[in-house]
């Protein structure tokens, strides 16, 4: 799972990335895989990650999957483990006073780094920023 961040007013891009552990993956309900939670996971990620840039503020919050950016936007899944994804994620972004805008962006034009891909983003000068066992919220 990856996430990217850009600020527009200093230009600066730092990107994180994380494998998700077992552990994690227990809590969810047993299915063939998990594509669906991760995708939901990273919202959650994102913002954790960067928690101190972004409380406070308006953000742009951009996802490739079109079930995880309609869920996030109506803050529900029918899911359960989707569900208490998305009940974080909200209630993280109102601890840390966000405006959230969340839009559907292309997989194609995804820079996030999300299968270890980091090429593209240290070619443009991307700052990595290691988030590591600051995650851990469903635990």
């Amino acid at each position: 799972m990856g996430a990217v961040l850009f600020h527009p007013k200093n230009g600066s891009l730092e990107y994180s990335s994380l494998a998700v552990e077992h552990d994690i993956l227990s809590l969810w309900l047993p299915k063939q895989n998990h594509m669906s939670q991760l995708e939901f996971l990273a919202a959650p990620f994102a913002i954790s990650t960067w928690k101190t840039k972004c409380s406070n503020r308006s953000i742009l919050l951009f996802v490739d999957n079109n079930g995880a950016a309609a869920n996030l936007v109506k803050g529900y899944s029918a899911q359960v483990d989707s569900a208490a994804i998305v009940g974080h994620f909200w209630l993280l972004a109102a601890s840390l006073k966000l405006s959230v805008y969340i839009d559907r962006v292309e997989s194609k034009s995804n820079i996030s780094p999300s299968r270890n891909e980091f090429e593209l983003l240290q070619s443009l000068g991307a700052k990595w920023i290691w988030s590591g066992s600051t995650f851990r919220f469903l635990q």
